[in-house]
């Protein structure tokens, strides 16, 4: 599973989100381009442990083998699926300076792992390895979503 430590897949994914433009038509859903960039930096934002005022979940969400079938199942995730509300907190504003906020928190991930991770909000406790690769996952799955 590709992870967002690792320089190749990092790239990978600045190359992809560079190429983000607002006129950009989804292929499913109904984020538009803008809110899907605001929708990834929440993401990001809730990976490093800058939203953190919500409770700890617990449940089959939390489990290893949920874990394991969203982080690293070889499988596609569900298109048009449901997310929860911490990843809808910020509003769209310029274009350009929430693609580079995005941008900033991809880069982040090249100090690799010894810096400070939050915990999911859907998943409970994550190592900063399943951060990595659920990060690159999300990203992934949005920018196909736009055709990237």
């Amino acid at each position: 599973m590709k992870s967002l430590f690792d320089s190749e897949p990092r790239a990978e994914i600045i190359r992809r989100v560079e190429q983000f433009r607002p006129d950009l038509q989804r292929a499913w859903g109904k984020m538009s381009a803008a809110e899907v960039i605001c929708h990834l930096t929440d993401g990001m934002r809730i990976t490093f442990g800058d939203y953190a005022d919500y409770p700890m979940p617990k449940g089959f969400f939390t489990t290893a083998f949920f874990k394991w079938m969203v982080i690293d199942a070889p499988i596609p995730w569900p298109k048009s699926g449901r997310s929860m509300p911490q990843f809808f907190v910020t509003k769209t504003g310029d274009f350009a300076q929430d693609l580079r906020t995005l941008l900033h928190y991809v880069e982040r991930f090249e100090k690799g792992p010894d810096q400070k991770f939050g915990f999911s909000p859907g998943f409970g406790e994550l190592t900063p390895q399943q951060w990595a690769r659920l990060s690159y996952r999300h990203c992934d799955h949005h920018l196909r979503q736009f055709g990237l």
